[in-house]
């Protein structure tokens, strides 16, 4: 669940313990009502991230989806299947590359999450986290 500000916040659930798909929710009055949206994403078991554009608080991400218009309506990414982090001084975007969970691949987005391009490749394994280090630009990549 991703907090945007008092009161509200967005994401997935799942019906139930070994349910097969998420949905994702959007509340805007700190609960009290929930917009729904059936987006019938298989449950992937790992890396539900949600995220907000550091440079446009309009802009959110919940794994392969982004909003651009405050969760109002949701777009399947292309290239990108989960939106992890963020460099504080350019804004780029960092998540995984693809469009299943299970990735070798960092790429990075420029334009609020539009397009994305490939960082590097880690070769194998599979990437649960990336963090950065604001500081010194360098990327932390967990698998």
């Amino acid at each position: 669940c991703m907090a945007v500000e008092p009161g509200v916040f967005f994401g997935g659930a799942a019906d139930g313990h070994g349910a097969e798909n998420l949905d994702l929710y959007v509340t805007y009055d700190n609960g009290k009502t929930y917009k729904h949206f059936d987006l019938n994403h298989a449950a992937w078991g790992r890396n539900y991230t949600a995220h907000i554009d550091p440079r446009n608080k309009n802009i959110w991400f919940w794994l392969d989806y982004r909003s651009a218009d405050r969760g109002q309506s949701w777009q399947k990414m292309n290239d990108c299947a989960a939106v992890f982090t963020h460099d504080q001084k350019s804004g780029a975007l960092y998540g995984i590359g693809g469009n299943n969970p299970v990735s070798t691949r960092i790429v990075r987005s420029t334009d609020h999450g539009q397009s994305w391009e490939t960082v590097t490749d880690i070769g194998e394994g599979e990437i649960r986290d990336i963090a950065i280090n604001h500081l010194t630009q360098t990327l932390y990549i967990a698998t």
